[in-house]
């Protein structure tokens, strides 16, 4: 657009100017320079559309493995190859990268001495609804006694 204005003001301001003069003033083709002063309207910027991966007929599969079953990278790989997948390690971990699902961040208890506190927590599960993965939140609501009871059985 600024390169379509730039070539139009020089020609209009310079009309004895050559397109070569013009094109190597601003560091471009002659080609450039003379579709530009053909053109009437200023020019759009059209972003190219993205190649559709060829992981995408694997996402769900992916998806599965990676959030609900757990598996590590390496086997998911293994597996979408061992189902067709001919490309490459780089473009797999990408794609991984983009569906795997980040836990919220968790908070510290508030720990005191029994019978002084109770704690309420939140605690995120992923479940799936609706045929897809969703975050849920569950509380507890937790008697500070009845915690350090519990956990010292447990030792």
């Amino acid at each position: 657009m600024e390169d379509w204005v730039t070539i139009k003001n020089l020609k209009a301001k310079q009309a004895a100017i050559s397109n070569r003069q013009i094109a190597k003033q601003l560091g471009i083709s002659h080609n450039t320079v003379k579709a530009a002063l053909e053109r009437t309207e200023a020019p759009e910027y059209n972003r190219k559309r993205g190649r559709v991966s060829a992981l995408e007929p694997f996402r769900e599969i992916i998806f599965e493995m990676v959030n609900v079953k757990k598996f590590k990278g390496s086997r998911i790989l293994n597996e979408v190859r061992s189902k067709g997948f001919a490309g490459g390690n780089t473009a797999f971990y990408d794609f991984l990268q983009k569906l795997k699902f980040t836990e919220p961040k968790h908070f510290t208890p508030y720990e005191t001495a029994p019978g002084e506190q109770s704690q309420f927590d939140w605690s995120p599960y992923t479940v799936i609804i609706g045929g897809e993965l969703t975050w849920i939140y569950v509380y507890s609501y937790i008697s500070i006694h009845s915690a350090v009871t519990t956990y010292l059985k447990y030792l």
